[in-house]
C-alpha cells in the first residue's frame, strides 16, 4: 500500500470515529431530554439506567462536555421551590466528579426524611 492510499485509510478511519462518536451523543442527549428527574431516586442512576438500555455508559457524560453541561441545566431547573436556596452548591459540581457530587446532593436533599 503507498502512503497516499495509507493516509486514505486514515482519514476515513479518523471520519468515522468521529460519526460514532456523534451518533453516541445525540442519543444520550435524546435519552437525556425525555428522562424526567423525580427525585425518587438519583438522578445518577435514572441516567445510567436509561444509558444501558441504549448499550451506552454513562461515563460519556464525563467524556462530552454538551452532555454534562445539558445536566447540569436540568438539574437547575429541578432545585426550585423550596430548594432554591441549595442552586449555589450545583456550581460547584464539575464534570470529572459530578456523579458522586450529584449522588451526595441526592442522599442529602430527597433520600432522607424531613425532620
Amino acid at each position: 500500500m503507498n502512503k497516499e492510499q495509507q493516509s486514505i485509510d486514515e482519514h476515513t478511519s479518523d471520519l468515522d470515529k468521529v460519526r460514532e462518536r456523534e451518533i453516541r451523543v445525540n442519543q444520550a442527549l435524546s435519552i437525556f431530554k425525555t428522562t424526567n428527574f423525580t427525585w425518587g431516586q438519583s438522578p445518577v442512576k435514572v441516567m445510567h439506567n436509561n444509558l444501558l438500555c441504549m448499550g451506552l455508559d454513562i461515563a460519556i457524560f464525563e467524556e462530552h462536555p454538551i452532555l454534562f453541561c445539558t445536566f447540569h441545566q436540568k438539574l437547575h431547573g429541578r432545585f426550585q421551590g423550596r430548594y432554591r436556596k441549595y442552586q449555589p452548591l450545583l456550581c460547584l459540581i464539575y464534570q470529572k466528579h459530578w456523579r458522586w457530587q450529584v449522588d451526595m446532593m441526592w442522599e442529602i436533599f430527597f433520600n432522607r426524611p424531613i425532620q
